[in-house]
This record gives structure tokens, sequence and C-alpha cells, in this order.
């Protein structure tokens, strides 16, 4: 069972000294999809489903290439979600009942931690509407 990871690169050091250290903790083999210099997420995004096509995986975890993953069971965890037909989409937080875009002041669930300070909406296994981009796992179907 494998993960792939997909991120667009910014301009600065951060996917070295923060995105990458976490995967290669939680998912030392998974394949690492990066884009650089790209005119927007989506085009990234979008591109990184198109090369995972071709590869034996069990999702793409979308992530910003600030965000560490601590969570040692992570990927495991994803996994398992991903064997129930009724879960397509899996992330850190989200929101239900939107109304906009700006899904963290809606109904919103998850929990994430900031350096310095903890945005805690619960935690769990929680239905919602959408899933925030900052962590953004997508099923193979």
């Amino acid at each position: 069972m494998t993960l792939a990871y997909g991120i667009c690169v910014g301009p600065t050091d951060k996917f070295e000294r923060i995105a990458l250290p976490g995967i290669k903790r939680v998912d030392p083999n998974a394949p690492i999809l990066l884009r650089h210099d790209q005119q927007s997420i989506f085009q990234a995004y979008n591109s990184i489903i198109d090369e995972a096509a071709s590869l034996d995986i069990d999702g793409i975890v979308f992530i910003h290439d600030d965000v560490f993953i601590r969570d040692d069971r992570f990927a495991s965890k994803v996994i398992s979600l991903f064997g129930d037909p009724e879960i397509g989409i899996v992330g850190t937080v989200g929101a239900s009942n939107l109304r906009s875009a700006e899904c963290w002041w809606y109904e919103t669930r998850g929990r994430v931690y900031e350096i310095g300070r903890t945005i805690d909406y619960g935690v769990g296994t929680l239905d919602v509407d959408a899933v925030d981009g900052l962590l953004l796992s997508v099923a193979p179907s």
C-alpha cells in the first residue's frame, strides 16, 4: 500500500526544511512529485494527478511545502480510510455548510499545529463538505 505526495514548491527552502523531512519520517519510500515555478497550484496539482496515473498507488497526498506531517501512522490511516468506497477525500481541516471559499469560518472540523499554537476544531473521522488544501489526500478513484 503506497501513497504519493504532491507538492507545489515555492521559491524558498520550506520544502527541504519542513515538508520533505516530515514525509521521509512517516513514509520513507513514498514517491514525491514536485512542481516548481507553477503559474497556479491548480495547474501543479492537475499535472501531479496526470503523472500519478501511471503509478501503482493508493492515493495522492497534496501538501503545502511548509507542512510537517507528525503522525507516524499517517499513511496507514489515510489508506485505511480510502478502503471505504464512500470516502474519496481526506484532509486535516474541513468544513460544512459553506457560504464562501473561506472554509475555516463555518462549521469547521479538524486540528492543525502551527508554530506556537494549536488550531483545534475537534479530532476524529468527521464528515465535511470541503477540505482545506493545506493537506488534502485523494483516493485513486
